[in-house]
């Protein structure tokens, strides 16, 4: 659907946009769409970290007058972040990290002038090496 191909190019774009205040580099180093095997492997990241994996969820769709639809759309953001030990400053990074993707995120508008609403946050504590912080959206359009 290409509903979900506009939806991972605007956070993408978006994400694209939160850079280090001290430094004004990028923070988010690689963006891509969420697959298990990225917390499933006990190897290092093939990607540079902090990464951003989009994962969408199940949409739900609604039929008005007209055979019109509105659509609720679920996506989750894995905020990704490797570490050689259990680190707890990494840990925390990360959740500094997805609290300034939520307030970004939220206040963007898309077209139709829609807006994310975050809806939940969970941190994966399945890995000592992989660090993911998830952070899930709603969005009516």
């Amino acid at each position: 659907i290409i509903m979900r191909k506009k939806l991972f190019e605007t956070v993408t774009d978006c994400l694209k946009t939160l850079t280090d205040s001290e430094t004004g580099k990028k923070v988010v180093k690689h963006i891509d769409l969420w697959q298990t095997s990225i917390t499933e492997s006990g190897n290092e990241a093939s990607f540079p970290t902090p990464a951003v994996f989009i994962e969408f969820l199940p949409a739900t769709w609604k039929t008005l007058c007209g055979n019109k639809q509105t659509c609720e759309v679920q996506l989750r953001l894995h905020i990704i972040e490797y570490t050689a030990e259990n680190d707890t400053q990494v840990v925390l990074h990360g959740f500094e990290l997805a609290d300034r993707i939520a307030s970004l995120l939220t206040e963007w508008q898309l077209e139709n002038r829609s807006r994310f609403l975050r809806t939940e946050s969970l941190t994966n504590h399945e890995s000592e090496k992989v660090k993911d912080c998830m952070e899930t959206f709603k969005l009516t359009i």
